[in-house]
């Protein structure tokens, strides 16, 4: 009997989106306002784990900001993942950064208002495809179907709207990731680009809701499904 998907947990996404979104107008509201040395940490001494880094920064300017972006208690841990996670992926320096703790994360903190998109480049569009093409196999593997050739994997992966599904569907998995570890490298950039940009430009209007991750993960499984029918079909004695 076939398995079901078992990447997503829509209760689970629907926080995890929630607590992403805040996190980025966060770091645009603090990038915007330019914000003066109290709105930073005691460079000098503090925790050297960047998640308690941001989580400390946190509660200590909790009242600063706007009450909208605001967070319980309980979901720190998975917030300052999410918002350290966009250092990590979008974001690069652009000035040689002079600061007492040494700490990464400070420095970005520090400098805000200068950090610029991270270019991209070759190696980040490397990664892209294998982080593509794991997805896809990792799904066909999880539903118990007849192993992906080459030829499917590519032929997959070159079709646009299969494609889109597979990078909504790596990048729901990179967002629990992000939130449970704070991890993140700069090829989800372009994983994000993949379906939330068109012609090079980001989508108008394009927010990513949990049903886009959840339809994504439906209509690849229908779609791999369909290749090991075939495949199956092809190997039965005639």
């Amino acid at each position: 009997m076939l398995r079901e998907a078992t990447f997503f947990n829509k209760s689970q996404l629907k926080q995890v989106l929630a607590l992403q979104s805040k996190a980025y107008q966060l770091l645009e509201w603090f990038r915007k306002a330019r914000a003066s040395q109290k709105f930073l940490l005691n460079f000098s001494t503090h925790p050297h784990d960047a998640e308690q880094v941001v989580q400390t920064w946190f509660f200590s300017h909790r009242d600063q900001f706007p009450k909208e972006l605001q967070v319980q208690v309980d979901q720190y841990s998975d917030f300052a993942n999410l918002f350290l996670s966009f250092f990590r992926i979008s974001f690069e320096m652009t000035i040689d950064p002079v600061n007492a703790c040494g700490c990464d994360l400070c420095c970005f903190l520090k400098y805000v208002p200068t950090v610029k998109l991270r270019k991209v480049t070759p190696a980040m569009k490397r990664r892209r495809r294998r982080i593509l093409e794991d997805t896809f196999l990792d799904l066909n593997l999880k539903l118990g179907l007849v192993a992906l050739n080459a030829e499917q994997l590519d032929q997959g992966l070159q079709n646009s709207v299969v494609s889109k599904k597979v990078a909504l569907v790596a990048y729901g998995q990179s967002l629990i990731q992000r939130a449970q570890y704070g991890e993140g490298e700069p090829a989800l950039l372009l994983i994000w680009r993949h379906f939330a940009w068109e012609e090079g430009h980001p989508t108008l209007g394009f927010q990513l809701a949990v049903a886009d991750l959840i339809s994504a993960e439906e209509e690849l499984t229908q779609y791999l499904r369909h290749l090991s029918f075939l495949a199956s079909t092809k190997r039965a004695p005639r």
